[in-house]
């Protein structure tokens, strides 16, 4: 980053230096009683209305290691600021999992939750998703899953994953497909208007 200074010898940072800092650092809020790792895992549940399934999941969500979302969801679990609730998933076939969401009827919840919108991770690049996962491959259930080449197949997942409506398998295509793929897939037959708006705006945000 380019070393600017006034006249008064502050340091000057413009626009896309602070973009850039957003982007290596993330933003945190400051919240009375909490840990900035805690601030970061909270905020991500917060952000995740289907909860989130494992440590690992936290950890990606908030922009930390394992080690220290695993510390500091223990920590908010003491706090019962967040609850592991145990459901039933489909993931390929149903089975039972340990789910964890933020503590919406919490007392401090309409305190906490306007700072935590304020929150962001920094940003992790991550490698091109190219296959379905495995725990969606109920959405594909008449097709051979492990052979759907993303870069190839993409507006076909975008089709299967609008007419089926599973929640989990849209938030993962809405973050693995291009807009290309949302756009042809909004051109086929067989759609209604509202799943055609929808992949015409997942189509819009992904461009």
């Amino acid at each position: 980053m380019p070393r600017r200074r006034t006249r008064a010898g502050t340091l000057r940072f413009g626009r896309d230096d602070v973009a850039m800092l957003r982007r290596e650092v993330g933003v945190t809020v400051p919240i009375t009683g909490l840990s900035r790792s805690q601030v970061q895992v909270l905020a991500a549940l917060a952000r995740a209305p289907l909860g989130l399934r494992s440590g690992r999941a936290v950890a990606r969500a908030a922009g930390l290691s394992p080690t220290a979302a695993m510390r500091a969801l223990d920590d908010l679990l003491d706090l019962e600021l967040c609850e592991v609730r145990r459901e039933t998933v489909a993931e390929g076939r149903a089975r039972v999992a340990d789910i964890v969401y933020a503590d919406l009827t919490h007392p401090r919840w309409p305190e906490l939750a306007p700072k935590l919108a304020g929150v962001r991770p920094r940003e992790v690049p991550r490698p091109a998703a190219r296959r379905v996962p495995a725990r969606l491959a109920h959405v594909f259930w008449n097709a051979p899953v492990r052979e759907i080449d993303l870069t190839e197949h993409g507006p076909y997942v975008a089709r299967r994953v609008l007419l089926d409506g599973d929640t989990q398998a849209l938030a993962w295509a809405a973050g693995a497909l291009s807009a290309a793929d949302w756009r042809e897939a909004a051109r086929g037959r067989g759609l209604d208007p509202r799943r055609r708006a929808l992949a015409e705006n997942l189509a819009a945000s992904a461009a």
